[in-house]
């Protein structure tokens, strides 16, 4: 669509007129970002920075904050306490954000509240026309539309109508600044590459990109590494874990992930991969338990035993012996932060920075550049093939410097860095990084034409998108085509799997508890995996906050305490998605996007 997901900046939260928080529990998962950006923007202690930002005579309106979640979440509550008038909640069924971002933009489409300048000049009007007529119903009548928008979500009418309204009517004076921030409640949806087009045309029709307070991307909250030259060999299928669970494969080799907790249908995963791990460890260690001698002997048998059976060699790059490494056959220490240099970017700002080693990783623990360094040396010397030349960096400033030179031509002016990849750095330096600190630079970096100073990109695509022509590109997808299998059986037999699930994140636990799950307070906050119920639903099956149930459906089961509250509503049940106790992706469903291949991991019965 020539739209990156990470092209505004967080300050454009303290300068918006409308935030959007559609599947972003911010106070949970990006809590600087809400404390130090959104909490003091709804208070109003920003307006000065407002007024300075906009344009001249603009109305600068109090903030008003959508919050598109089917949970009352700790983000939504900390606002509703602030001021509930400026605050609206909408509740989506699970998987039908698509229908709902499309009804709002019907809706600001037939009250002409839409950025016609910026549709008309920056837009490609054939795919527009498609678009609207296609997936907006453009001849079906309006009130048709959101009839069958709120049967399917479940969001009442007004509600979509009013959002809408908030997201895009025209001030006194001057258009709506409305900053988007989506995450996983959206990436990890039903018809992913759908809804996630849904959500960013939406903002596209007013034109909300670009300019200070605007933008419609991911909200972030963690670092990332970026860069990712082309891979000359023969690539994976889309769908990795099918692959394994049917047989495909023969090595695997896990870098700093823990797949038996996070991969969906998580428990047939972890008994699959265990079984296949498992068949080659038996074929290696014969009748009589013998081990091939040295380690030319022991590659052969491996190799045999690979070829001739079901087998599986699992090789993990960790810190820490995870549930997925103690089944692997082989496990390479790594370092970790702090134990190596390491760039990252973040990903609400893109801030490119560095973060310089002060400890030496312990025993015979290895930065991953220079374990995948020593593999490939090995490979070529085994092989001879040029697709494992180039690996003899003499420290991590050669390997970010190579990947640098993976970039085009970056001396361009300010409208030239649209066109450019998003994490573009070509010409830094780790000199460069250590003088500019924690500020870093805002990728992509561009080299000035006139003066030749680097140079970072605070905001994109004010100028141009990044197509062929520059124009956005619209996506005419179809409309509601329904649930797909397992979740369509589930359905139909409601009386024996009455609840939906979801799944989130708490602030407590970072992720899959990584380091957290080893600090005795951290886990003393959060001792046991959890979900919380409706007290009605509660009432029902006869469930007292704090007991121990067992959550179960057709992928498997989960052991939590229950904890009964009002968040979720009734009908559903929030899950916290990762515990080093329990996993809710032991009952996530294998249902993958067809186009992007990432998994439904926000719904399931």
């Amino acid at each position: 669509r020539g739209v990156h997901e990470l092209h505004y900046t967080a300050e454009d939260a303290r300068l918006c007129d409308t935030l959007v928080l559609w599947g972003a529990n911010s106070y949970e998962t990006a809590t600087v970002l809400f404390t130090d950006h959104v909490l003091p923007a709804f208070r109003g202690e920003s307006l000065a920075e407002r007024r300075a930002a906009v344009d001249p005579g603009e109305t600068v309106e109090p903030l008003r904050v959508v919050v598109i979640d089917p949970r009352r979440s700790s983000s939504l509550e900390a606002l509703r306490t602030l001021d509930p008038e400026r605050v609206l909640h909408l509740r989506p069924a699970p998987g039908t954000d698509l229908v709902l971002a499309n009804a709002m933009s019907r809706v600001v489409l037939d009250r002409r509240w839409q950025d016609e300048a910026f549709v008309r000049d920056r837009t490609d009007a054939e795919g527009f026309a498609a678009w609207r007529e296609h997936t907006l119903g453009g001849r079906t009548p309006l009130a048709q539309v959101l009839a069958e928008a709120e049967r399917i979500t479940g969001v009442p009418r007004a509600d979509i109508e009013r959002a809408a309204e908030w997201t895009h009517r025209p001030k006194r004076h001057g258009r709506k600044r409305t900053l988007t921030l989506y995450e996983k409640g959206v990436i990890w949806n039903l018809r992913n590459h759908d809804t996630v087009a849904s959500v960013v045309q939406l903002a596209m029709l007013g034109g909300h990109v670009g300019r200070p307070g605007t933008g419609c991307g991911r909200q972030g909250g963690h670092q990332e590494g970026y860069v990712r030259p082309p891979y000359p060999g023969p690539r994976p299928p889309p769908n990795v874990d099918a692959h394994l669970l049917g047989g495909g494969g023969k090595a695997l080799w896990v870098m700093g992930t823990n797949p038996y907790l996070t991969t969906p249908n998580a428990q047939r995963y972890r008994a699959r991969l265990h079984e296949r791990t498992l068949a080659l460890t038996r074929a290696l260690t014969g009748p009589r338990g013998s081990d091939p001698a040295g380690p030319e002997a022991r590659a052969d048998a491996i190799v045999r035993a690979l070829d001739q059976g079901d087998g599986l060699f699992l090789v993990v790059s960790e810190l820490y012996l995870t549930d997925t490494a103690r089944d692997a056959h082989l496990v390479l220490p790594a370092a970790g932060w702090g134990e190596a240099e390491l760039t990252s970017i973040n990903c609400n700002s893109r801030l490119l920075r560095l973060y310089d080693r002060f400890v030496d990783p312990p025993g015979d623990a290895l930065p991953d550049w220079e374990i995948c360094a020593r593999v490939a040396r090995r490979m070529a010397a085994l092989t001879g093939e040029p697709r494992y030349a180039g690996f003899d960096w003499d420290g991590p400033e050669a390997v970010f410097l190579e990947g640098g030179t993976t970039f085009p031509d970056n001396r361009v002016d300010e409208a030239g860095a649209d066109g450019l990849p998003c994490e573009t750095y070509a010409g830094v330096t780790y000199a460069m990084l250590r003088e500019r600190g924690p500020k870093g630079f805002q990728t992509p970096v561009r080299r000035d034409p006139g003066t030749g100073e680097l140079v970072g990109t605070k905001r994109r695509f004010a100028h141009r998108f990044a197509t062929d022509d520059g124009r956005f590109r619209w996506h005419a997808s179809d409309g509601w085509t329904g649930y797909p299998e397992p979740v369509a059986t589930y359905l139909a037999s409601a009386d024996r799997w009455p609840f939906w699930l979801t799944t989130g994140r708490t602030q407590r636990l970072w992720q899959t508890g990584y380091h957290d799950q080893r600090i005795e307070e951290r886990l003393a906050d959060v001792p046991l995996p959890y979900v919380e119920l409706h007290p009605d639903d509660a009432a029902t099956l006869g469930v007292a906050h704090g007991d121990l149930v067992e959550v179960h459906n057709e992928e498997g089961n989960l052991v939590a305490q229950a904890r009964v509250l009002d968040g979720p509503p009734r009908g559903m049940v929030f899950a916290l998605q990762f515990h080093p106790l329990g996993t809710a992706n032991d009952l996530t469903n294998p249902h993958v996007d067809a186009t992007t291949g990432i998994p439904w991991y926000k719904a399931t019965r």
